[in-house]
């Protein structure tokens, strides 16, 4: 499915994204259409998506008109405009695991995904661990919650200075054989000109 993102929700992520907090909230879509968001304020470079509620309005509109309506979680690698990009902002975070020792802290993969730097002790789950926990907690409130948004600086863009035009919006769909189990379905790149 292709995805549209209405303008009030693009205004939101635009007024949003200017910030050093990492967001994390859901959005729901109508017919392929993002119409709302509920976004909440973590903490610099950390938010656990599973702490934030899904708000019972978009439960009740899901649950009453599954084919018509989808929650889809997301979350934002924020970064104030004029300030540089990290290295790992514009990417999906993923932890080096001991079957894929080629990976080493620090490696950007396929220009999507960030190996975190941080100790073991310190690592959780990355981006695609968290979002593994959101699918599997939709399954046990029967509501299908494998498609995400993933708000970020433009791939490529680490050092570069951030500017509203260069934020993009990739969807993935949990995948379990995919590599860092998920599937990239779309990048929106809602600001350029």
């Amino acid at each position: 499915m292709q995805y549209t993102i209405h303008s009030e929700v693009l205004e939101v992520v635009r007024s949003r994204f200017d910030s050093t907090l990492e967001l994390a909230g859901w959005f729901l879509a109508q017919n392929g259409l993002v119409m709302q968001t509920d976004l909440t304020v973590g903490e610099e470079n950390n938010i656990s998506p599973l702490s934030v509620r899904i708000p019972s309005d978009f439960i009740e509109m899901v649950k009453a008109n599954p084919l018509e309506y989808k929650i889809m979680m997301g979350h934002m690698h924020s970064v104030p405009y004029g300030k540089k990009i990290r290295e790992f902002d514009p990417y999906w975070t993923v932890r080096p695991e001991s079957e894929t020792p080629s990976l080493n802290p620090g490696d950007i993969i396929d220009n999507r995904f960030f190996v975190s730097r941080k100790p073991a002790a310190e690592r959780r789950k990355g981006d695609s661990g968290s979002f593994q926990a959101i699918c599997e907690y939709g399954e046990v409130i029967r509501i299908d919650l494998s498609q995400t948004l993933f708000i970020h600086p433009a791939y490529g863009s680490e050092d570069a200075t951030m500017q509203p035009s260069g934020i993009e919006i990739t969807i993935y769909q949990f995948d379990p054989a995919s590599r860092f189990l998920v599937r990239e379905l779309q990048t929106i790149k809602p600001f350029r000109k």
